[in-house]
This record gives C-alpha cells, sequence and structure tokens, in this order.
C-alpha cells in the first residue's frame, strides 16, 4: 500500500490538473458561447471539490479501519459460537 503522504502528492497534482482544464474549459465557453463546454466546465470544478476532500478520506481511512475491528472483536467476544465474515468474503463459491 502506498503511504499516505504520497497518495498525497498524487492527489495534489490531479487537482492542480483538473483546476486547469476547468480553467480552459471556462475560457472555451466564455469565448465560444457554448452551453455543453460550460457545463463540462462546471463538471470539471466539482471534480476539483471532490478532490479537495480526497486528502480527508485519506487521513479518516485508517482510523476507520480500526474502529471496524474494534466492533468486529468485540462481537466475536460476546458471541463466540457464531463464525462471524466481515471483510474476507467466503470463497467456496468460486473454487468448488
Amino acid at each position: 500500500m502506498s503511504s499516505p503522504s504520497g497518495s498525497i502528492k498524487v492527489i495534489v497534482i490531479a487537482l492542480l490538473a483538473n483546476f486547469g482544464i476547468a480553467i480552459a474549459k471556462t475560457f472555451g465557453a466564455i469565448f465560444s458561447g457554448s452551453a455543453s463546454l460550460f457545463a463540462e466546465a462546471i463538471h470539471s470544478f466539482v471534480d476539483c471539490a471532490n478532490q479537495v476532500l480526497l486528502p480527508l478520506g485519506v487521513k479518516e481511512a485508517p482510523l476507520l479501519v480500526k474502529a471496524i475491528n474494534t466492533v468486529e472483536f468485540k462481537i466475536q467476544q460476546r458471541f463466540p459460537e457464531i463464525k462471524w465474515q466481515f471483510v474476507e468474503p467466503d470463497d467456496s463459491a468460486k473454487n468448488p
């Protein structure tokens, strides 16, 4: 798995590239008067907004995994007779 700092670098590079594309589409829409190009520009700006939130997800993901594993452990302690499969799917259907 890649490190969070490496993931953040990739996100920032992609954000800058998408922002440049959004600016280019905006200028193209203004100068050409194209409604579809304007819609594409808005879509590109929304993609940039989504990428601003991605570092938060990279930061919070390990905490969520830890919380899920803690809940799984507590359930297994409380109900030891039940076999729990939270993360790993049953592969018997794939490999007869």
